[in-house]
């Protein structure tokens, strides 16, 4: 649309210089020197217009009106050098804006990596005085549990870094020494001084965060301002931060530098083993992508973090949906091959009262097919063997 009107602009454009050559023609003829003075010479613009003109009759039709319109373009095009070119106004140019320096953000984004570019990268802590056993603890353990295990913590953190979710993290251990603190001043201050650094980053509730800008504004705080925005961050940590942990590389490839090559050969005679291990269970499942059957297993974690979860809870009526809906539904994306009869039951006690015996058959059939065909291949196949290979006696 703008390319027509544009179009149409310099249409008109042109037509009107087009009448003002032929008013300058005019003028010129009842102007001309006398004899022997010297002519001026008129632009050759102004001789074709009234060439122009003399070829089209006196009276003016719509006719004449058009074919003088397309002659005087015609020209325009022709001698385009001749005609008087027009003024456009000059466009002040645009001051450049760096946007890096407009203004301060009020509200950055906790997934900005930008943000964190003035903190260093926390360090992973050395392998060296811990087993095996105690950091594959943490995978069944609480948020509480590993925050009260200082290598467990700082493998934590760093985690979280890579996450962009350290000030949650951050944010808590400020809030634990602040609840010790028992200086009404240097508590107000401390609270100023969190919501200065970590209040565009953390994911409080509005309630929680008028709490704590209250308590940022008197000099004796309500203590529960601090009691209610711990709760909410340290529940975020366990509910959404903390379970992928678990499944994280960098848990896993510190898993894999303390494993004993001991634990790695004892999968070979038990396929329960390999399962329970976490390491082992990571690289069954990338064999299994590989061989386009990883469902198979992402259904048995599921059903083993359902399992987990309070029983008949709505927390665990909810899970038990979204494993059938992902899982088990009839043409769900990660459909697992359940005989009819597996899956009408599933369906039927979903209706009713969801416990943790919900998958018990479906879970049974998934492992005698993974114990059947993939997990013989897997013991045979190269991911297995690197894997021996790379492992210390």
């Amino acid at each position: 649309m703008w390319r027509s009107f544009a179009c149409e602009q310099q249409f008109l454009s042109e037509y009107f210089r087009s009448r003002s050559a032929e008013q300058k023609l005019a003028e010129a003829e009842f102007s001309k020197p006398e004899k022997g003075e010297l002519e001026e010479p008129i632009p050759e613009v102004l001789e074709s217009s009234k060439e122009e003109e003399d070829t089209v009759d006196t009276v003016k039709t719509p006719e004449t009106d058009t074919l003088e319109e397309e002659s005087l373009e015609k020209l325009d095009l022709e001698e385009p050098s001749e005609q008087p070119e027009e003024v456009k106004p000059t466009e002040k140019p645009k001051p450049k804006v760096d946007i890096t320096k407009q203004h301060i953000m009020t509200s950055a984004s906790m997934f900005d990596k930008t943000a964190h570019s003035d903190r260093p990268a926390p360090e992973m802590p050395a392998i060296v005085g811990i087993e095996y056993p105690r950091a594959a603890s943490w995978s069944s353990s609480t948020v509480e549990e590993i925050l009260r295990d200082s290598i467990g913590r700082q493998v934590f953190r760093c985690f979280l870094f890579q996450s962009l979710a350290e000030e949650n993290l951050l944010f808590v251990e400020a809030i634990e020494k602040l609840e010790k603190d028992k200086d009404g001043k240097h508590i107000r201050d401390g609270v100023k001084g969190l919501l200065d650094d970590y209040g565009s980053y953390i994911n409080l509730s509005s309630k929680s965060m008028a709490m704590l800008k209250e308590a940022a504004a008197t000099d004796n705080p309500d203590p529960k301002a601090l009691e209610v925005a711990h709760k909410e961050i340290s529940k975020l940590l366990e509910n959404d931060q903390f379970p992928r942990f678990r499944r994280s590389a960098i848990y896993i490839e510190f898993l894999e530098q303390l494993l004993p090559r001991s634990y790695a050969e004892r999968w070979s005679q038990s396929f329960e083993a390999l399962l329970g291990n976490q390491v082992g269970r990571h690289h069954f499942r990338q064999y299994l992508f590989s061989v386009h059957a990883e469902e198979n297993l992402r259904f048995w974690e599921a059903v083993v973090e359902f399992r987990g979860l309070k029983d008949k809870s709505p927390a665990m009526q909810n899970m038990g949906k979204t494993i059938y809906n992902q899982y088990l539904k009839e043409g769900a994306h990660n459909e697992i091959f359940l005989p009819f009869g597996v899956r009408q039951g599933v369906e039927k006690l979903l209706k009713e009262e969801v416990d943790q015996h919900l998958f018990d058959n479906a879970i049974k059939h998934v492992e005698q097919l993974l114990k059947n065909d993939p997990y013989v291949r897997f013991l045979q196949s190269k991911e297995y063997n690197d894997l021996l290979a790379k492992l210390k006696n």
